[in-house]
């Protein structure tokens, strides 16, 4: 298993922050894999998994199956129908994994571990111990993965939910129709993870065939220029990590891979607020992998970079003190920017200028009141999984941020895209400038750079 930068797997960085679970940390960077789970669900693993050697001997003769990359899943699961996923065995075969990912996983590599979890039992704790067979390789029957038959429940919520594939039904529940939403965009996005809607199977693969896409993408795509990079390395987490360590890990070039087992007391099921159950939520994180895997990763810096920006403006705005003479400038001047915006939508007649009316409205938002930026509310920018939302350095990434302002849900979160929009103009416009790009075409581009340059003058 892969050593971590100390940045991303530092204790402070941890959710638990246990004694005994810090000092273990220190001693063992595996530990890293319970960083994110709450401090009653660490002394269950810790004395129920962990510090239980009756599992030793069960855990290597796991190991030796899985380092061969062999089919881990009982027998009985193919041979007896009436085998059913709230059986003990599969349930016995996830704290087997805990096991080994703490005291085993040197014997291991990443892709071992996830080929066990997330290719075969997730599947089998979600969908059914019986509904899943093992996928062969047609030349030499090398284990390439599981098929799983969905049961009378996805057949119906593919019936309803029609050709819609991208849109959660968000019904709050449990309910079929969102896992299928997230199996249809897993079939979409991710060659070898494929749906037949008409025998109702599913197959999913190891993690061999998903750095095989993803090199295959880069080669077709070779003008993205990012043929050769290294792709997005995966980092297991039991449930998933905040939002600080989403940064962390992202601009490492890491992305965490967020784990089901049912001693968790707050599982992940629900990723972007849809529910995908303990299977599809880990693939959701590996579909991220792919998408973030086949962005150049200068740009997928410059817009964690620009997230980290705004984040910061954000509390400046809360406590009025500026980090750098740069914000001091924007934190001083957004006010009377606002008022020449104003002053131009009086004069103005282009069929653009609500975009700008829009953004001067809410400038009652920013003054005299505690605004409440926190690290979340960026989330878009940081969660970037293809080219539309990452903000790079060019002059037609502003209109993204004009989009999300246009789309969102509410005023408040309207005026907070709005003060992005404006942020984003203020700190890359002499930029473009001195590199010679142009803004002209862009209306409203133009009437916001104007009016900051009127105020620096």
């Amino acid at each position: 298993m892969e050593i971590l930068l100390y940045e991303v797997a530092a204790p402070e960085n941890c959710l638990n922050q246990e004694p005994d679970f810090l000092n273990r940390l220190k001693q063992n960077q595996r530990y890293y894999l319970l960083c994110h789970v709450p401090a009653s669900d660490w002394k269950v693993f810790r004395d129920d998994i962990i510090d239980d050697d009756s599992l030793r001997m069960e855990a290597e003769q796991l190991v030796e199956k899985i380092s061969n990359n062999d089919f881990i899943l009982p027998a009985s699961t193919l041979e007896n129908p009436s085998f059913k996923n709230d059986d003990a065995l599969v349930d016995r075969m996830l704290d087997l994994m805990v096991y080994i990912h703490i005291h085993l996983a040197d014997q291991l590599t990443t892709d071992n571990l996830l080929n066990a979890w997330i290719t075969q039992l997730l599947p089998a704790a979600h969908f059914g111990s019986a509904s899943i067979g093992k996928l062969d390789s047609v030349s030499d029957d090398s284990f390439q993965g599981v098929e799983v038959t969905l049961d009378e429940r996805y057949q119906s919520a593919f019936r309803k939910s029609g050709r819609s594939v991208s849109r959660c039904p968000h019904t709050g529940s449990q309910t079929a129709a969102e896992v299928l939403t997230w199996i249809r965009i897993l079939d979409r996005n991710l060659t070898p993870f494929t749906y037949d809607r008409e025998k109702s199977l599913v197959q999913i693969p190891t993690m061999a065939q998903v750095w095989s896409d993803i090199a295959e993408f880069n080669r077709i795509y070779y003008y993205r220029d990012t043929v050769g990079q290294s792709p997005e390395q995966p980092v297991l987490f039991l449930g998933a990590p905040d939002i600080k360590a989403l940064y962390k890990l992202r601009k490492n070039g890491l992305h965490p891979v967020a784990l089901f087992h049912p001693k968790l007391s707050e599982p992940f099921l629900t990723p972007d607020h849809c529910y995908a159950g303990p299977a599809m939520a880990a693939w959701h994180d590996i579909a991220h992998i792919l998408l973030l895997s086949t962005l150049p990763n200068d740009i997928k810096q410059l817009s964690y970079e620009f997230y980290n920006s705004l984040t910061l403006l954000g509390k400046e705005l809360q406590t009025g003190t500026a980090s750098s003479p740069e914000n001091a400038f924007f934190l001083a001047h957004y006010s009377e920017v606002m008022d020449r915006l104003s002053i131009k939508m009086d004069l103005a007649e282009h069929l653009a200028s609500f975009l700008v009316k829009e953004m001067v409205r809410y400038k009652p938002f920013f003054e005299g009141q505690s605004v409440n930026v926190n690290d979340s509310t960026y989330f878009d920018i940081l969660d970037i999984g293809n080219t539309r939302n990452a903000i790079g350095d060019e002059p037609d990434e502003a209109k993204k941020l004009l989009s999300l302002m246009i789309d969102a849900k509410t005023e408040f979160e309207e005026a907070l895209w709005g003060l992005a929009y404006q942020y984003y103009v203020f700190t890359h416009m002499e930029k473009w400038a001195a590199s010679g790009k142009s803004i002209e075409g862009d209306w409203v581009l133009e009437t916001v750079v104007q009016a900051w340059r009127e105020v620096s003058q």
